[in-house]
């Protein structure tokens, strides 16, 4: 089921579409939504994505998108996983700038307005991220992060390029993906851009984060240095699916590589 806005662009205030990313968390859902229908910008529009919920995330979905124009919502036929669903979303995406959010997440209502008049000030952004902490199950906060050690914000390409590579992933780096890019940008990556193929996405462990470090060659990321983005860290995470000794087995060796990988060079020396 698809339902379609009727929000346009004008010359004063951009059009940003804002992708949610959703599955089987109904729980989460109507706070995601609220947070962003209550953006201060004016021109904006909602386009969420249903990875194939099985829980009440339709309706939810459903009675949004009939109260507000500004709501795309998109039920997808089987499930996609990430990396699918962050090209399919993209593909319904409409505006001048976009931004992937997930579904367990919260952004404050200035977040939108914020990294416009960023773009505004430095037209030559790319990426614009904003100063975040992480916050628990209850919306309560769990750790304020320094931007010092996730955004990096050098104008030089190599430095920009040396900052990323020597962040740790747990400070931060890995939610820049949901920072407001220029649409542009990401459609000239060659895991988003229309010459690679839908039906063979060529998923492979953090694509995302070098998402983000191809494109600090294509321009500097920008900075609003005020609290703006709510990374969930959720006490579930990884235990919402019943699963095998084998299984079990195999994540947990991935748990402990996971911890080698906290250093700043392993990642990308499996990439050479």
């Amino acid at each position: 089921m698809e339902q379609k806005n009727t929000v346009t662009a004008n010359a004063d205030n951009p059009l940003v579409s804002v992708c949610l990313m959703t599955y089987n968390r109904a729980h989460y859902l109507r706070a995601a939504i609220d947070g962003w229908l209550a953006q201060t910008y004016p021109n904006f529009e909602l386009v969420i994505s249903d990875d194939a919920s099985s829980d009440g995330t339709q309706v939810i979905c459903e009675e949004y998108a009939q109260k507000d124009k500004r709501v795309h919502y998109i039920r997808q036929p089987k499930n996609l996983n990430a990396p699918g669903c962050y090209k399919s979303i993209l593909k319904e995406a409409r505006g001048e700038y976009f931004m992937w959010a997930s579904d367990d997440d919260l952004w404050d209502k200035r977040f939108v307005e914020d990294c416009i008049n960023e773009y505004r000030r430095h037209p030559e952004r790319i990426l614009v991220f904003a100063e975040m902490i992480d916050i628990n199950d209850q919306g309560n906060e769990l750790r304020h992060l320094d931007p010092k050690r996730y955004v990096p914000l050098a104008q030089d390409v190599c430095q920009r390029l040396k900052q990323h590579i020597l962040f740790y992933f747990n400070d931060g780096k890995l939610q820049l993906i949901f920072g407001l890019w220029k649409r542009d940008a990401v459609l000239r990556d060659p895991l988003f851009g229309p010459s690679e193929k839908d039906d063979h996405f060529p998923y492979y462990w953090g694509f995302d984060n070098f998402l983000v470090f191809r494109s600090l060659i294509q321009g500097p990321v920008g900075f609003v240095p005020e609290i703006r983005f709510f990374h969930r860290v959720r006490s579930d995470y990884g235990q919402q699916i019943p699963r095998s000794f084998i299984t079990r087995a195999v994540l947990s060796f991935r748990h402990r590589l996971e911890k080698i990988s906290a250093s700043p060079y392993f990642f990308y020396i499996l990439r050479l």
